[in-house]
């Protein structure tokens, strides 16, 4: 499921203005069509890197593995089922804390 944001001055689904955020479970083709027509764009959402490999500039190895993109489904599909990136909703970003060492 992804989100998107209506674009255009109609109705999505019989309720969805132009502005309107949504979540739907298009199909990789129904999405394709729905964006590359301008009628609706995929709303950006947070995903963390799990490799040592640059994903969209980031690594999973840097401080924070963190990156925001719009991603299509069927590119997320392929990162996602690759093992190199995971989604990640803001309350479970991890920030990188330094522990002090007892004893």
């Amino acid at each position: 499921m992804n989100r998107y944001k209506v674009m255009l001055p109609v109705l999505v689904n019989g309720e969805h203005a132009q502005f309107d955020e949504f979540d739907s479970e298009f199909t990789v083709d129904e999405e394709r069509t729905n964006v590359q027509s301008g009628l609706l764009e995929v709303v950006p959402r947070r995903y963390r890197v799990l490799v040592d490999t640059e994903v969209y500039g980031v690594r999973g190895t840097d401080e924070d593995p963190t990156f925001s993109a719009a991603m299509l489904i069927e590119q997320e599909q392929m990162l996602v089922n690759g093992g190199h990136i995971e989604r990640v909703d803001d309350a479970s970003v991890k920030k990188t804390t330094t522990k002090k060492k007892e004893g």
